[in-house]
């Protein structure tokens, strides 16, 4: 997933508008747009504050995974990045019941 790709499904699992993200960040919409959309590279300030605006890291924008994470968790995690915010909350209920249970 590009940058663009990444700031999109963040503002839209947070029913953000485009509008608001660049209210937030104090730019004008059009260029979120244009960022999400992959036709202009924010600057490492704004994208710090689009992170900071849609409660994320800038590392989670640029797709990265941190590398303390096992194989097997990076793999959960890159399937992950797809799903709604309803689909992660099952999903970690579900992890929460499993480990509440196998303790």
């Amino acid at each position: 997933m590009t940058l663009g790709e990444n700031i999109a499904r963040l503002r839209k699992l947070q029913k953000m508008r485009s509008r608001d993200l660049a209210e937030k960040v104090g730019v004008k919409q059009p260029y979120i747009s244009a960022i999400e959309n992959n036709k202009k590279s924010p600057s490492i300030e704004v994208l710090q504050k689009i992170a900071q605006a849609l409660n994320t890291t800038t590392s989670e924008l640029l797709g990265e995974v941190p590398e303390t994470l096992s194989d097997d968790l990076k793999k959960l995690v890159n399937a992950a990045r797809n799903l709604n915010k309803s689909q992660v909350e099952a999903i970690i209920n579900m992890v929460q019941e499993f480990t509440d249970n196998y303790d």
